[in-house]
Order: structure tokens, then C-alpha cells, then sequence
């Protein structure tokens, strides 16, 4: 079953005091790039974090918030009171050799927060605290996979009804193909005959030419590459991990049979179907491109 790269997942828990919420969020990308919004005490778990998503998600762009709270109050933060009120010294300072009338207020000290914020978890409650974040990051995982795995299920669905038209397009293209190759080997032979009125010729040289000829419009090789493409394109539905950039890969060939039948084909019936059939392709090309 395939996957789209498009997707939303949330989870949250609760361990003691500490509450966690986790929310994530993907879109198309060619490769997995995970962007990581953390608090403060977690970024030293980035690597695990990056690590529990590698294990679900293979393609497309990751955003993942994840957001502490602790219902006491007592999350680890404190301010350096000492360290705050030298900067408010200093501001007062500079406030007076500048001749700056305005007040310092607390406006002005919210920019050098970090400087005079502090974190400190003993390292029990961080275990705790880790504990808390891996289950809701599992929550938002399945949540999100959930959602790829449905909408996967709507791209598989509106491809395959484009790959039955396709094959139905190239069954009529076979078809006018049978039709036409008897009278396309009559018009050539006798258009030689007519050129070369007069001229003595081997009977048996003239029909080998004329075969040759015929043989070179002969479309039934891409015709059965063709469907060999749209069987295999469907197969692959059934795989296992990410198909994207194979599916892609197979409408490259798909188009490269089509764009060669059209050539070769020389009728215009054929022409008008194989535009149908590029067509086909393009918009197919499109959902691949979301999926992982």
C-alpha cells in the first residue's frame, strides 16, 4: 500500500506533573529532511527524536513541535535574579551616557533572556520527562502515518483508474494497428511500383523493400513494452516501503514507448490516442510526486 508525503499527527501525555504534546506535520520532499521545533530541555534528545521518526517516515519534509508544561509550575526554569539585575545596571548605563530618556523596562531585557534563564532538571525527572515525550511521539507517529496511509489510498486509486484508460487507449491503438498494416504494406508496394514504372527489378528485392519499410512503422514492440509498464506500475502498488521514486522512474519509460509509437506509427488515429496517452502520464506524473 502506498503512502502519500502529506500528512498530520498529534499525541499527548501526562506523566505525574509533566505533560507533553507532540504535533507533526509532512509534505513532498524528494529526500527525508526532519525539522525538529524543541523545547528548550529536549534538545539534547534531538538525535533520539530524529532517530524513533527515521524508523516511520522515509521520504518528504518532517515538521515536529514538541512542547513541555508542568502543572506545578516547577518545570527547571529559574531566572539568575543576580545576573538580570546586572544587565538592568548596565542598560541604565548606557541609558545615561547615551542621554536616553526613556525608562529601561521589561521590554528591553526580553531579548537577552537567555542569558539569565536557566534550566536545571535533576536527572530522575529528565528520565521521566524523556519517557513522556517518546510515548506522545509515538502517538503523533501513528496519528500521521494514519493520515499518509489514506491518502495514499485515494493517489492508488485515482492512478489505477487512469492506467485501466491507458491500457484501454492501447488496446484500440493495437487494433487500428492490425487494421491498417495489411493496407499501409499495399499502399507502399504499389507506391514503388509506380516510381519505379519501367524500371527492371528483382520481384523478390522489390518485396524484401517494401517489407523493410512496413517493418520500421511497426508500433507492436512498444505496444508490448507499453503494457508490460502498466502491469509493473500497478504491481508496485503492492510493495512494501516507499515506491515513489520507482513509480516515477516507470513513467519515464512509459512516456519513452508512447513518445516512439507515435513516430513510428505514421496514422492519426494512432497520433490522437498516443497524445491521450501523454496526457495520462503527465497527470499521473503529478500525484507520484506526492507519494513516498
Amino acid at each position: 500500500m502506498i503512502h502519500s508525503m502529506t500528512g498530520f499527527g498529534r499525541g499527548e501525555t501526562a506523566r505525574g506533573d509533566i505533560r507533553v504534546s507532540v504535533e507533526i506535520r509532512t509534505v513532498n520532499n524528494r529526500f527525508l529532511d526532519i525539522q525538529p521545533r524543541l523545547s528548550r530541555p529536549l534538545t539534547a534528545r534531538e538525535d533520539a527524536i530524529r532517530d524513533q521518526i527515521r524508523t516511520k517516515i522515509h521520504r518528504g519534509t518532517v515538521n515536529i513541535s514538541v512542547n513541555l508544561n508542568a502543572e506545578n509550575g516547577q518545570d527547571g526554569w529559574s531566572v539568575d535574579l543576580s545576573l538580570a539585575e546586572r544587565y538592568v545596571e548596565l542598560l541604565n548605563q548606557l541609558r545615561r551616557v547615551l542621554n536616553v530618556k526613556d525608562e529601561i523596562t521589561l521590554s528591553h531585557l526580553v531579548p537577552l533572556s537567555e542569558k539569565f534563564l536557566v534550566y536545571q532538571e535533576p536527572e530522575a525527572s529528565g528520565a521521566r520527562v524523556w519517557g513522556a515525550v517518546r510515548i506522545a511521539l509515538r502517538v503523533a507517529l501513528q496519528s500521521v502515518i494514519k493520515m499518509r496511509r489514506e491518502e495514499g489510498r485515494a493517489l492508488a486509486q485515482d492512478m489505477r483508474s487512469r492506467i485501466q484508460l491507458m491500457a484501454r487507449w492501447l488496446n484500440k491503438i493495437e487494433q487500428l494497428t492490425q487494421k491498417t498494416s495489411q493496407e499501409r504494406y499495399q499502399k507502399l508496394e504499389q507506391r514503388i511500383k509506380k516510381l519505379t514504372e519501367g524500371v527492371n527489378l528483382d520481384p523478390n528485392r522489390l518485396y524484401q523493400e517494401v517489407a523493410l519499410l512496413a517493418e520500421r512503422s511497426d508500433i507492436s514492440e512498444e505496444c508490448v513494452r507499453l503494457k508490460s509498464h502498466l502491469r509493473l506500475f500497478l504491481d508496485t502498488f503492492k510493495e512494501k516501503g516507499p515506491v515513489g521514486k520507482r513509480l516515477n522512474f516507470i513513467l519515464q519509460e512509459m512516456n519513452r514507448e508512447v513518445t516512439t509509437l507515435s513516430v513510428k506509427a505514421g496514422d492519426a488515429a494512432v497520433s490522437h490516442l498516443a497524445i491521450g496517452l501523454k496526457e495520462e502520464i503527465e497527470k499521473i506524473r503529478e500525484q507520484v510526486q506526492n507519494v513516498e
